[in-house]
């Protein structure tokens, strides 16, 4: 997961360990593409839930 450029993986000498990960440029280019999928995936979702709600609907 670390090795590619699209985020960074930051580590703390603390006790108990801490970890931040953050989206690099790179990275951030991908959220117009996310964001898409996101928006498709909650219209499968409800349309699923319709047709399980309403087999009539298939």
């Amino acid at each position: 997961m670390t090795g590619s450029s699209y985020w960074t993986r930051t580590a703390y000498a603390e006790i108990p360990p801490r970890v931040e990960y953050a989206l690099t440029e790179l990275g951030s280019s991908l959220r117009p593409v996310l964001d898409s999928l996101a928006e498709w995936g909650s219209g499968y979702k409800a349309y699923v839930a319709e047709r399980t709600d309403n087999p009539s609907n298939s």
